[in-house]
């Protein structure tokens, strides 16, 4: 919730709901201070780590393709296990994420693996219970800065995107709220394109 679309959904939730965003750099799922979640109707889930630095899959380091894997994938799974954990089944949740990009092995595992279990999850759910999987194209984010690991200048990574048809952040923010007031559907997968 502290940089890129996690960070325009929570500023904007902000507006009218009381909004607690993790930082991944603050995620310990073993902190009791998790025990709030129990307090909160709506769970929205974001997937944007990747070091994988435009890196072919059997040259990235270890490190990183796990941390893609830990990061998107593993640590909303705890968060969604441990906040059913806490609370009686009458809540909503949004999930946002991102398709595969040609080149992000783990990039792309660890988004198709939250939407996996975001299908999965949502059969062992009870009926009433909504589920939005967002899934948008490329959106402008610090997500290509922080790939790179600050080896490439902004000023080439601007230049790429000058040439892309792109999103922002704040683009995502209305279809979470719809997504986040429409507590009646099962499952609703949205596809964004700018």
């Amino acid at each position: 919730g502290s940089s890129g679309i996690g960070q325009a959904i929570n500023k904007d939730l902000q507006k009218d709901h009381d909004v607690v965003a993790l930082p991944r750099s603050e995620l310990d799922l073993s902190k009791p201070f998790l025990a709030w979640l129990s307090d909160f109707d709506a769970l929205v889930l974001c997937a944007g780590a990747d070091r994988s630095g435009d890196q072919p899959f059997v040259d990235m380091p270890d490190d990183d393709w796990q941390y893609n894997i830990q990061v998107n994938l593993i640590a909303n799974m705890h968060l969604v296990k441990f906040y059913l954990d806490q609370r009686p089944p009458n809540w909503g949740k949004s999930t946002v994420t991102d398709y595969a990009w040609p080149g992000k092995i783990s990039y792309s595992v660890s988004k198709t693996g939250l939407e996996t279990f975001c299908q999965g999850i949502q059969r062992e759910l009870p009926p009433e219970i909504g589920l939005t999987y967002i899934q948008p194209g490329l959106c402008k984010t610090n997500l290509r800065y922080n790939r790179h690991n600050g080896t490439v200048p902004h000023s080439e990574i601007d230049a790429w995107y000058a040439g892309q048809n792109y999103m922002v952040p704040e683009d995502l923010v209305a279809p979470v709220r719809t997504a986040l007031d429409d507590r009646q559907h099962l499952l609703k997968h949205i596809r964004l394109e700018k």
